[in-house]
């Protein structure tokens, strides 16, 4: 029982050695994409402390759904360390206004350790404009943990937005009727030709 109380203890302790929050950030800060195009956001982690290593997260955003529907979602390769086969990665894109991600990672805690680093890049949101405005990705929830399950404390500091814009169109290059009569009528005034010479005639141009 004793032995019980002081694991107890100790799990706030061991949930970040560094004593400090985690941080989890988005880049770029604002963006521009044109209507019907695809643009990206990445979402950091920094101030991990190493140890603890990240073992695992499960996060949702938020978004403008009037003005952006999301694509796709793709990991990083700090949970898997390039290996599809060593994480478990979902997302769900279903929820109107709300991104659901989070990755597992089933890699050891001495290969986590060599890999990561103290900031990384967790994943990477792509959203397509599907309408004028401007749209605030956040409202960041969700929790992480270390290699064995702890929990960790994480700071929110999340400030991204994305303004989708209005296709401007390119005009045309064309030869107006004008310009096109000119032309032919400089090549014909340029251009002679020599009569053929009758026998017995002077040659004359």
């Amino acid at each position: 029982m004793k032995l019980h109380n002081i694991v107890v203890a100790l799990l706030p302790l061991l949930s970040n050695a560094s004593g400090q929050a985690s941080i989890i950030t988005m880049s770029p800060t604002s963006q521009n994409v044109p209507l019907g195009q695809i643009v990206a956001v990445d979402l950091f982690i920094s101030d991990l402390g190493l140890p603890p290593n990240l073992g695992a997260f499960d996060l949702s955003l938020n978004y403008d759904l009037t003005i952006l529907a999301p694509t796709l979602v793709t990991f990083g390769t700090f949970l898997n360390l390039g290996n599809d086969a060593d994480s478990f990665q979902f997302f769900d894109l279903s929820s109107p206004g709300i991104v659901y991600f989070g990755e597992v990672s089933f890699s050891d805690s001495s290969s986590l350790m060599i890999h990561q680093t103290a900031s990384f890049k967790l994943a990477t949101i792509s959203f397509l404009g599907v309408s004028l405005g401007n749209s605030a990705i956040g409202g960041l929830t969700g929790s992480l943990s270390d290699d064995f399950g702890i929990s960790l404390p994480v700071e929110q500091n999340i400030a991204s937005s994305i303004q989708v814009l209005a296709v401007v169109a390119v005009p045309e290059t064309s030869i107006t009727v004008p310009w096109l009569l000119t032309g032919i009528f400089t090549v014909a005034s340029t251009t002679y030709y020599r009569r053929p010479r009758r026998h017995g005639q002077p040659s004359s141009f």
